[in-house]
């Protein structure tokens, strides 16, 4: 059974440091597929977000979330852009 949704500040350090590691891991296999498909600037794009969000790892304590919050929210909405774009719907710039 799947427990409510929790906002950042909710979260546990454990929590947050897994989800922390799937948005960067789907960043990385996005990352991949792009270069693969020879988009080299999005691919570049999405390993300098999954660098970025890794960064944010180490140093995140309850007290202030909003930087990670705002590039966990960059990195949703680039991938879903891009999921998007890959299921061929169009993508406004």
């Amino acid at each position: 059974m799947q427990s409510a949704p929790k906002s950042l500040p909710e979260m546990n350090v454990g929590e947050r440091h897994a989800m922390m590691n799937t948005v960067s891991e789907a960043l990385f296999d996005a990352a991949e597929h792009a270069s693969e498909e020879g988009d080299v600037r999005l691919a570049e794009n999405f390993r300098a977000m999954a660098a970025m969000i890794e960064g944010e790892s180490g140093e995140r304590s309850s007290d202030n979330l909003r930087p990670l919050e705002l590039i966990l929210t960059q990195a949703l909405t680039l991938l879903q852009l891009y999921m998007d774009k890959a299921a061929g719907n169009r993508v406004l710039h």
